[in-house]
This record gives C-alpha cells, sequence and structure tokens, in this order.
C-alpha cells in the first residue's frame, strides 16, 4: 500500500498537511497568503441604475470622474461603497430636478375629493388634540409637536382676523417626482385683510421650528418646501415657513423664496 501526504484547508489563510504515521506521522501548518483581487462578484452599475432611474452610461460616468483612491473602496468593502455612492447620486439628482422643477396649473377635475379628506366628523388620538377655538374647521386640532401647539397658540390670539384654520390631514399631498417625495403641508389659514380694503387672503403654512431651511434635519424636507414654494405660487395662495415664536407679521406679502443653496 502506498500513503502519500495529504493536505487541506481550514480556513482562509490556513493550510495543514499531514503525514501517514508509517512516513514519521507529522503535521505542518503554514500560512498561505490570500490574493488580493479575490472578492465577491458585485454589480454596482445595475444597482445604481435600478434605484436612482439613469442610464447605466451616466451612471458610468460619474464612476470614471472619481479619483483612483474612491473607486479602489468598491473593491475593498463593495457594499458600504454602493451604499455611500447611490446615497450621493440620488442626493444630487434631487437638488438638480428640486432646482428645475415647473408647474402648471390645470383647468381639469379637481384631484381631491374634499368630502373625503374633510368629512364632517373627524377622529383623533386623545392624547394629542388641542381646543381649536371658534375659528378652527372643527373644535379640535390635532399637534404633533411643542412647535405646533405655539402655532395654534398663535393663531388663536389673531381673534376675528382669523376666518378659519386648520391642519392638513395625511390624504392631502403635492404630488412631487419620487426622487423627492410627496408632500404634506402643516396648516391652512384664511385671514382678513384689512389694508385699506377688507380682502380674504389664503395662506398654507410650514412649522418646522426654522424659517432657515439649511438648519433643517433631512435634505428632502428642505427640497419639499422649495417645491411647495412654487406649486402655492402658481394656485395663488402664498406659502411660508414660520417660527410659531414669530408669528407677528407672517400676513405680510413675500417677495422673495428661499434658494437651494
Amino acid at each position: 500500500m502506498i500513503f502519500t501526504n495529504v493536505s487541506w484547508r481550514l480556513a482562509e489563510g490556513e493550510e495543514v498537511e499531514y503525514t501517514p504515521v508509517g512516513f514519521g506521522g507529522r503535521v505542518a501548518v503554514r500560512e498561505v497568503q490570500v490574493r488580493a483581487d479575490r472578492y465577491p462578484v458585485f454589480n454596482l452599475m445595475d444597482r445604481a441604475v435600478k434605484q436612482t432611474g439613469l442610464t447605466r452610461p451616466t451612471i458610468n460616468a460619474i464612476f470614471r470622474r472619481m479619483r483612483d483612491d474612491q473607486k479602489q473602496r468598491l473593491l475593498e468593502n463593495p457594499e458600504g461603497f454602493a451604499t455611500v455612492f447611490i446615497g450621493e447620486v440620488r442626493s444630487a439628482l434631487a437638488d438638480h430636478v428640486t432646482a428645475r422643477l415647473e408647474f402648471l396649473p390645470d383647468e381639469g377635475a379637481p384631484p381631491y375629493d374634499l368630502g373625503e379628506i374633510f368629512p364632517p366628523k373627524r377622529s383623533f388620538p386623545q392624547k394629542e388634540l388641542l381646543e381649536a377655538g371658534p375659528r378652527g374647521l372643527y373644535n379640535l386640532v390635532q399637534k404633533d409637536s411643542d412647535v405646533e401647539k405655539h402655532y395654534v397658540d398663535a393663531i388663536r390670539q389673531e381673534g376675528d382676523a382669523i376666518v378659519f384654520y386648520f391642519k392638513f390631514p395625511p390624504g392631502f399631498k403635492v404630488h412631487l417626482p419620487a426622487i423627492i417625495g410627496n408632500y404634506n403641508p402643516d396648516w391652512g389659514v384664511a385671514r382678513v385683510d384689512r389694508a385699506g380694503r377688507t380682502e380674504v387672503r389664503t395662506f398654507v403654512h410650514e412649522t418646522k421650528g426654522t424659517t432657515e431651511l439649511s438648519k433643517l434635519q433631512f435634505p428632502n424636507e428642505r427640497r419639499k418646501i422649495l417645491c411647495a414654494q412654487k406649486f402655492f405660487a402658481v394656485i395663488g395662495v402664498t406659502y411660508l415657513t414660520i417660527d410659531p415664536k414669530k408669528v407677528s407679521g407672517w400676513w405680510e406679502p413675500v417677495t422673495e423664496q428661499s434658494q437651494i443653496e
């Protein structure tokens, strides 16, 4: 009977060789260098095309313009690189779309069923309710934060200058491109303007606790607000992001809108 040496791989980077007892009986362990180019197959291009909606040549052109040391990270950590790469491409694309998006008035049928969005009776979580006062569209109004509580207090102090106000229900959406996401505004207000003549003016308010869009926590919040400025301007409604602690003067005409920085 003929015996030969036997070797096997226990783990990546380690190899064990065994010699039968009749031939000295020894076990030798040696380290094996792993080739640096042995990586799992990972199709970045297909994944980026699917998640951004851009064409393969566009994604390829973006990748080719990256520095060599940045491209090397794809080999070192494919999943991590793809997450960051696609996220940055989507963010740049969303800013591009936001800056160039335009709205046109549509004389067709209303896109919403007002009876469904504003039913005669509504139910709310009991713990989040505030008294709306005599000018509320409903006798109670839902608040989701202390910022909104300050807003309701400020609106109620306006007295009979307010014709009515309400919080937009979740079913009301300003439809925007998917890369940005649909927008649900915060508040609708009708106020009497007594400057020279009595005129009811309509407003949509966004209450974020700051009027500086660059300080918002999520980039898409800023993008949605910038799109909403354009949308409501087309239909003749004054749209404002306001600080509830500094409400005085919010009904004054607005001449400028914030731009993407």
